[in-house]
């Protein structure tokens, strides 16, 4: 049941004095204010007992049984560790790998031309040279009528 406290009294400053959360001087206040104040005591001891209920018992831990847990704590973040170094590894490997297929020059693939293309590409250089020649023909022959009417 909830104590009805004075218009002085700090309820916030009672559960700071239960839990040791007090700087030195304001416990002394609280504690000189309990010798003065029956209400406060009151529903101090009432918090005392709800909370002996409800605050789960204190279980007394061997000298052994926390070397096992330190143990197991050292063992788990060795793995933790080998496991992020693992994944930071494998991340730097890909970032070059990406950085390389990206950034760097590469060297143009040259990709075989089928026979039938190779075959096109003889004619036409053929053509290209009756043209170059029949160019080269019809240049003489402009020449020649030049210098017989000149």
């Amino acid at each position: 049941m909830k104590t009805k406290l004075r218009e002085d009294c700090r309820p916030d400053d009672l559960v700071a004095f239960r839990y040791g959360d007090l700087a030195e001087e304001d416990r002394r206040e609280v504690e000189l204010h309990l010798e003065r104040c029956s209400d406060c005591r009151r529903e101090l001891s009432e918090t005392d007992k709800v909370l002996e209920k409800v605050m789960p018992p204190e279980l007394p831990l061997h000298d052994a049984d926390i070397e096992r847990f330190a143990d197991r704590v050292v063992s788990s973040s060795r793995r933790a560790t080998w496991r992020l170094f693992a994944w930071g590894g494998s991340l730097a490997a890909m970032a070059v790998l990406v950085f390389a297929l990206n950034f760097l020059p590469q060297e143009p693939v040259e990709t075989p031309l089928p026979s039938s293309m190779i075959t096109v590409d003889l004619e036409l250089l053929e053509n290209l040279e009756l043209l170059e020649n029949l160019e080269l023909l019809e240049y003489l022959e402009e020449q020649a009528s030049l210098e017989e009417r000149g």
